[in-house]
């Protein structure tokens, strides 16, 4: 999730784009051994990213820039490993269980980008089930304003749509939440762009 409107977060969006390309390229070419291992730890990513970032911004930590970065979540699975590595920048995972538990998995409060408190990224690994759901979401949903205009439907709110059909069939839950976050947004104007990523263990 790119800061910014318009052109200037359409130009930022095509340059990270560019950025992680580049990333996963040169990992791909080092093989499958412990060094491409090293190249999908999530935080490495994030790490590499923000410097990648703030080198193309040619911005500096110590100076007063334009809030140009991005947020971002990002989890890697290895096909046949029975755990999931994963790293935030201001975006967390929600995990919820079969048993209708959500587990969050909080990020580190930086964005991918030149910032005066920086923060190391961390790698949070952890054991799935196939049951699990995971959920990745840009800020556009939870700052979302009623029909009234009164109230957001914030983390609370989205959490629990999330929780409510968890158990269902992927694709029929992307209907059944659309169907909610319309029904609280009402003819309100949506107010920004979003992204929600859902995936059942079963699926990696």
């Amino acid at each position: 999730d790119c800061t910014g409107h318009g052109i200037s977060a359409a130009m930022l969006t095509i340059v990270n784009i560019s950025l992680l390309n580049e990333y996963f390229a040169a990992a791909n070419e080092v093989g499958n051994n412990a060094e491409f291992d090293r190249y999908f730890d999530p935080a490495s990513i994030l790490e590499t990213l923000r410097a990648n970032v703030k080198k193309t911004l040619n911005a500096r930590s110590n100076e007063t820039i334009a809030m140009s970065g991005m947020d971002m979540a990002m989890m890697v699975h290895k096909k046949g490993d029975s755990e999931v590595r994963f790293a935030g920048a201001n975006r967390p995972l929600y995990v919820v269980r079969e048993d209708k538990e959500l587990v969050e998995i909080k990020p580190v409060r930086n964005p991918i980008a030149s910032y005066v408190n920086e923060k190391v990224f961390e790698t949070h690994n952890f054991e799935y089930k196939d049951s699990d759901m995971f959920y990745m979401f840009s800020d556009g949903m939870t700052d979302q304003f009623s029909v009234d205009g009164a109230t957001k439907l914030k983390t609370k709110g989205l959490k629990e749509i999330l929780v409510k059909h968890s158990a269902e069939e992927e694709q029929l839950q992307k209907k059944s939440i659309m169907e909610d976050f319309n029904k609280f947004r009402g003819r309100a104007e949506q107010l920004d762009d979003f992204i929600l990523v859902g995936v059942r263990g079963s699926s990696l």
